[in-house]
């Protein structure tokens, strides 16, 4: 191929080391979100949304599909050390579609849940209609996404974008293009008391909370917005334009 786009920097250095194509032959370009969907919401809308879909400002939201890299037993092990700092804490987990798989692995982190003794600290809320994504991200307190690994992160890209405080981990595409303290928090997944800090800042801070959420919306919207996106995907598309134009004219006149 004449050249790849890569959504991370991680993807470019693995194709790079593994694939030893030149670096100069790789666009790193990030994934997209609909900067016209997910979009920051009136205090007004957003108290209804609260009201509708049972939320509340002291909640933590993660949502994805059930699997083991989501780290969603990071943010139940969270939890105890959370609520020491913020009594009100809950974790509001919308995994998995309801499969027999996933089915399984929920009981899993049930499980985990009661050993740890959160369970009623846990709203489990299972599969998220499209049509409420945007509003469960505007809904909660503080998004988190708690993966050990993680490609790149849209959801959390998404929940910024709607103007709610977020916390992702440093093992993702996401860490390495957001300024700390300014657009997102970060934490180790492997360390649960760490990450129960980085969830208890924006609560415990109200002026941290009015920065992640004002500078992580402009952030996402500006930085993963389609349009930017489409805008740079199509820059390198006009690169390459008009390279084979002369073969395929030598191709007819062989014809």
């Amino acid at each position: 191929c004449d050249h790849v786009i890569a959504t991370t920097e991680q993807q470019t250095d693995l194709i790079v080391e593994q694939y030893q194509l030149p670096r100069d032959h790789i666009s790193m370009i990030p994934p997209g979100i609909d900067e016209g969907r997910f979009t920051p919401a009136t205090p007004g809308k957003v108290a209804a949304v609260r009201q509708k879909h049972d939320f509340r400002d002291t909640d933590i939201y993660v949502v994805g599909r059930a699997a083991e890299n989501k780290g969603y037993d990071l943010a139940i092990e969270a939890l105890p050390s959370l609520l020491k700092l913020q009594p009100d804490a809950r974790l509001v987990l919308a995994a998995g579609a309801n499969s027999d798989s996933d089915i399984a692995l929920l009981d899993q982190w049930k499980q985990v849940a009661a050993e740890k003794g959160v369970a009623d600290s846990i709203s489990w809320r299972g599969y998220v209609a499209d049509e409420d994504l945007a509003d469960f991200y505007r809904a909660p307190g503080i998004f988190a996404l708690p993966s050990r690994y993680e490609p790149f992160g849209m959801t959390a890209v998404e929940a910024m974008a709607c103007g709610t405080p977020t916390v992702v981990t440093v093992h993702g595409g996401l860490f390495n293009q957001i300024e700390f303290g300014r657009h997102a928090l970060v934490a180790d997944p492997k360390r649960p008391e760490e990450f129960a800090a980085m969830l208890n800042m924006p609560m415990q801070y109200p002026w941290l909370r009015e920065t992640l959420s004002v500078e992580g919306a402009r952030f996402a919207r500006r930085v993963f917005g389609w349009t930017g996106i489409a805008r740079r995907t199509l820059q390198v598309f006009d690169h390459f334009k008009g390279r084979y134009d002369d073969l395929q004219s030598d191709e007819l006149v062989a014809l």
